[in-house]
């Protein structure tokens, strides 16, 4: 059973980095996250859940998609801290896309990118796209973050390369979205994901 305080620690799921050792690359379009390997195990999503209070015989043998999802908030939070160490890091938006089940005990391939740096009054926005493959290659699930950059009040903005405007985001409510266009209740669903990223356990 993993201690109480690894529940917590996005890094407790990483099998395998490609390269042996963590390198976050820079803040800009097209810059590319290394290939990890991720395993969530069934006793980790028990106990997560559980932390949730929501049962586990929901999801069965199927990894729940929020907990997968936690590790680009954390690996695109420290590629900001090594290149931008004087801005602040704030997540807004999560989408996620389940197209095939992802089974607990079961090796998963995650790739991602940095897709665009968005101009934003407060900073910067950083949207990313990562995408989660089973062992035969087939794409089962893709999470889309974007994340502030945010700047200290009254510092000149030194923009970063590949800077672009983009149309209108989606609305935050929109959490949780179906390959087949079935849309969940939105508001659990974003409970669930504040509750399973954000709130420490109390130890």
């Amino acid at each position: 059973m993993p201690a109480k305080q690894d529940l917590y620690d996005p890094n407790f799921i990483v099998q395998a980095i490609a390269g042996g050792e963590a390198v976050y690359p820079k803040v800009e379009a097209g810059a590319d996250f290394q290939d990890e390997t991720l395993v969530i195990s069934r006793q980790f999503q028990n106990d997560m859940l559980d932390f949730c209070d929501i049962d586990p015989a929901l999801y069965g043998d199927e990894v729940d998609p929020g907990l997968l999802a936690r590790r680009p908030i954390s690996i695109i939070g420290s590629a900001l801290f090594d290149h931008h160490p004087e801005r602040g890091y704030v997540h807004t938006v999560q989408q996620v896309e389940r197209i095939l089940p992802i089974h607990v005990d079961t090796p998963v391939a995650m790739s991602g990118q940095f897709t665009q740096i968005e101009d934003h009054p407060r900073g910067w926005l950083m949207h990313a796209r990562f995408e989660f493959r089973l062992e035969n290659g087939d794409l089962a699930l893709i999470v889309s973050p974007i994340a502030l950059m945010a700047a200290r009040s009254g510092t000149r903005q030194h923009r970063p390369r590949n800077l672009a405007h983009s149309p209108q985001q989606p609305s935050a409510w929109r959490i949780w979205r179906q390959k087949d266009g079935r849309t969940s209740n939105p508001k659990p669903a974003r409970r669930r994901m504040w509750l399973d990223i954000a709130v420490p356990p109390v130890i």
